[in-house]
């Protein structure tokens, strides 16, 4: 910082006559003489530290000159007022505007941030047409209002009345206005001056709701209106406020959010404002306007754009030249692999050393045919930006620093041309991806790339410096006091299975090649690319492992990389590890796991779902369904459903306990030397109010898992009790596991589908209506970048919202037809199949009656 003269020796007349008279001194002089006038003799102490150091560090408002910067939502927004990165709001039920302009201008004059609000939105304005728009005027803001006209069914009251501030934004347009007896809505399309680049367009819609009117016809009024808008604008912000009463729009718009917390009106929160984005405002309560009954609401937007939130990434990617794979075949095919093995009499040695030298000088041949390369990547840049149209940016920009208006016009002309350019040039490469019709995986790349479309991102961890270290003791807690017995090997009985080069090979072709590598660094791409070549060193390093019972230790080496399996982390068990192995060992387990399944014996359990061939979680479910529904038609008679969860059951199996059971299957003993689903359901089926076989079954369910070291999750485990018989029938005896009780609940989502205590699918067609609308948002941005309609109607058949609504769609043969048809006619889903229709196919539309009759037939 600066260095800066002391105050008292500014305001010193010795100070300023020696100004004045220009005389120059020496520094240690100019120091006495001001220590000599701002400190007489005797008066004040110079030590440091001492009161008269301390007098003269002042606070921070009586400075000139600040330290630092105030930082938050509040400092921002008062330093760039009209450049909120989402518009300031102030939300009021006026009644009777035209008696409250007085104060409304009042407290706009007195108060900075009524004066600096973007949008005022005001709902029961009581206006009509007998009132000019000159008698409701706000100078610097432009009014816009929608009056209750004869359509809502009665002559007074209601209304609407959006304020725009003109330093926020100019470009304003009408997009909509409804007047019904069951909803008034006015909407806006805003263009501002400033608005983060991720955001296309900001959507004002200001709504009123009457207390009597229909929740169900009003809110389908509403949000078909903002569907509209969405289809028009799909990187749009929508911002929906009004006084909404007793409806909530977040029941039928799923992926929007409230941000009102606080009650305005009396206790009850009948105002509210949504947004399609999540966190986008911060309420604050203001006093009622006049004599209104309800609480004014001003919002800050708490957004934060991508470009300061995300920031920009540094991204490493390995390049791979066109001539890297014909070279890399090439060296493989001449490489004497032979030269690998080593002569030891210790079989594990021999077995190591040979892997890990074939797998390191894969990595190294590798290495020396490809490069990597570095670049950055801005969250916020569209995917059709190149380096022409950033040319054309920096143009404009001189243009308009220059001051020659023509040339400003003609560079930003240029600027639209060339941006117009490279989304059409972007279209036609994305287009072309959707032609294939044998590789599907590129056409969802074309989806995802149009769409935008990721998966969300898991939150990152704390940082803590002992995060690492203490997540290693927890996952390696099972072998930490490990006491198991060694047990000696079994005595062979058969020859140990061998593999070909022909099925190493084609396990090879079929890898994934976005697959991560594992600690090796082998990547997939290489396997596959080269799989010929490769595929008789590792049919020798597979076949010997096998036949020694032996797994090489680069095999058996993982990253562990843990996720939080839920945004808010409160202890370790929080995060699930994921493991990131050998691809190579992966391809041994893919061939080896064939000679398993053909060894096991037909008289397994046929409640047995998991890891079987010609089984499905759809067979689970309607086993379990159709079990039920059996035991529920006779007299008298429940069912109480548990469904149990283990703690990390792949993690406390032991080979002591595991190896006899392998042999007692008729496993080959090679392969019980060489070398479990943890979800299970219990249905107990009860008659006359006696549940002692039921719960004798989870006692010995209990008993099996500690004899077996596995570990019961009580708060995982949930039940429900089905009880459809009437009167003195609710008091059902809590279950124990150990000595905790079982939390029973009203609904369980099993394998993919919510049960309900009365089995009604009420919730899971409302979560499926929920997905389903997620996906019409994709849909409509495709729309948005003019996909031709034979593309969109062959990408709305596969990726639209109808496999949410068809999942699981074969349990309904347990109910009857009429039921069926009741479903798929429900309100709900009907409104997803409007939306759907409306701007892609008009005249198609698909019944899921006739979907249930074609899976029936297929199964």
């Amino acid at each position: 910082m600066a260095a800066r003269t002391d105050a008292a020796a500014r305001s010193s007349y010795y100070f300023c006559t020696l100004l004045v008279q220009r005389r120059t001194f020496t520094t240690e002089r100019r120091l006495s003489a001001v220590s000599g006038v701002s400190d007489p003799p005797g008066d004040r102490e110079t030590t440091f530290g001492t009161p008269a150091a301390a007098d003269r560090r002042r606070k921070r408002c009586e400075r000139r000159q600040k330290r630092g910067k105030r930082g938050g939502v509040w400092a921002r927004l008062k330093a760039s007022p009209f450049k909120p990165p989402l518009p300031t709001i102030f939300l009021s039920n006026a009644r009777s505007i035209r008696h409250k302009l007085d104060e409304i201008r009042l407290q706009i004059a007195t108060r900075r941030t009524l004066n600096h609000c973007s949008c005022l939105i005001f709902s029961e304005t009581w206006l009509d047409n007998s009132i000019p728009d000159a008698a409701i005027e706000l100078a610097g803001r432009t009014a816009y209002r929608a009056d209750r006209t004869a359509e809502s069914g009665k002559k007074t009251g209601g209304g609407l009345c959006i304020y725009i501030n003109n330093s926020w934004c100019t470009n304003v347009a009408v997009m909509d206005s409804l007047c019904s007896p069951e909803a008034e809505l006015l909407l806006l399309k805003c263009r501002p001056f400033y608005l983060p680049r991720e955001f296309a367009v900001v959507y004002i819609c200001a709504v009123y709701i009457p207390p009597d009117a229909n929740a169900k016809l009003a809110l389908a009024q509403v949000s078909s209106s903002i569907n509209n808008s969405l289809v028009a604008h799909p990187d749009s912000v929508f911002i929906a406020a009004g006084d909404f009463n007793h409806a909530d729009l977040k029941s039928v718009l799923h992926k929007f959010h409230r941000n009102v917390k606080c009650a305005t009106r009396g206790d009850r929160t009948l105002d509210q404002v949504y947004t399609n984005v999540a966190g986008a405002y911060r309420a604050q309560a203001y006093p009622h306007l006049g004599l209104s009954d309800h609480l004014s609401l001003l919002l800050h937007p708490r957004y934060t754009p991508k470009i300061k939130s995300a920031g920009i990434t540094v991204k490493t990617v390995r390049t791979w030249p066109e001539d890297a794979v014909p070279m890399l075949q090439d060296c493989f095919h001449h490489t004497d692999w032979d030269v690998f093995k080593e002569q030891n009499t210790d079989k594990r040695v021999v077995l190591d050393n040979y892997t890990s030298t074939v797998l390191d000088y894969i990595c190294f041949c590798v290495d020396n045919v490809t490069c990597w390369r570095q670049f950055r990547v801005f969250p916020n840049t569209p995917p059709w930006m190149t380096q022409e149209v950033k040319q054309l940016i920096r143009a404009r920009d001189t243009a308009f620093h220059s001051g020659d208006q023509e040339a400003y016009s003609a560079a930003r002309a240029d600027l639209r041309r060339g941006i117009n350019t490279a989304k059409r040039h972007y279209r036609r490469r994305i287009e072309a991806r959707f032609e294939t019709t044998t590789n599907p995986r590129q056409v969802w790349e074309g989806i995802r790339a149009i769409t935008d479309y990721k998966r969300r991102s898991p939150p990152s961890s704390a940082d803590s410096p002992t995060l690492a270290e203490d997540l290693n003791l927890f996952y390696a807690r099972f072998d930490r006091d490990n006491t198991d017995p060694v047990l000696p090997p079994l005595p062979t009985t058969g020859l140990a299975p061998v593999l070909s080069v022909h099925e190493v090979r084609r396990v090879f072709c079929s890898i994934n090649t976005r697959k991560a590598a594992g600690p090796d660094g082998v990547l997939g791409r290489v396997l596959k690319d080269c799989a010929a070549e490769l595929a008789d060193v590792f049919t020798s390093i597979f076949n010997i492992s096998l036949s020694c019972s032996l797994v090489p230790a680069c095999f058996k080496a993982a990253t562990i990389v843990p996720l939080p399996k839920q945004p808010n982390v409160t202890c370790l068990n929080d995060f699930r590890p994921v493991a990131l192995t050998s691809i190579p060992a992966k391809c041994l387990e893919r061939l080896v796991i064939k000679h398993i399944k053909a060894a096991l014996p037909l008289s397994l359990d046929p409640h047995q779902f998991a890891y079987r061939e010609n089984r499905s979680t759809e067979d689970a479910i309607a086993t379990v369904l159709h079990t039920l529904l059996e035991h529920l038609e006779h007299k008298n008679t429940y069912a109480r459903l548990l469904f149990v969860d283990y703690s990390s059951a792949f993690n406390t199996i032991r080979p002591y306990k595991l190896r006899p059971k392998l042999h007692q299957l008729g496993l080959n003993t090679t392969l019980c030397n060489w070398i479990f689903a943890d979800d299970t359901t219990v249905l107990g089926l009860i008659t006359n109010n006696d549940e002692a076989n039921y719960r004798r079954e989870v006692q010995h369910l209990e008993s099996w898992c500690h004899n077996n070291n596995l570990v019961l999750n009580t708060k995982k485990t949930k039940e429900i009790v089905v009880d459809f018989r009437r009167r003195g029938h609710t008091d059902h005896q809590p279950l124990f596991i150990g000595k905790d009780v079982v939390e029973r609940v009203q609904s369980f989502k099993f394998l993919g589908v919510t049960v309900t205590e009365d089995l009604s699918w009420g919730d899971h067609i409302s979560k499926a209506v929920g997905k389903a609308q997620q996906r019409l948002y994709y849909l409509r941005k495709l729309k948005s970048a003019h996909i031709s309609r034979p593309l969109m109607d062959r990408e709305r058949e596969k990726n639209s919202s109808r496999p949410p609504l068809q999942k699981y769609v074969r349990q309904w043969s347990l109910l009857k037809l009429q039921h069926i048809s009741a479903i798929s006619s429900s309100p709900p889903r009907q409104q997803v199949v409007r939306d759907e229709r409306r701007p892609y196919c008009p005249d198609r539309a698909f019944s899921i009656t006739h979907y249930y009759r074609i899976r029936i037939h297929s199964r």
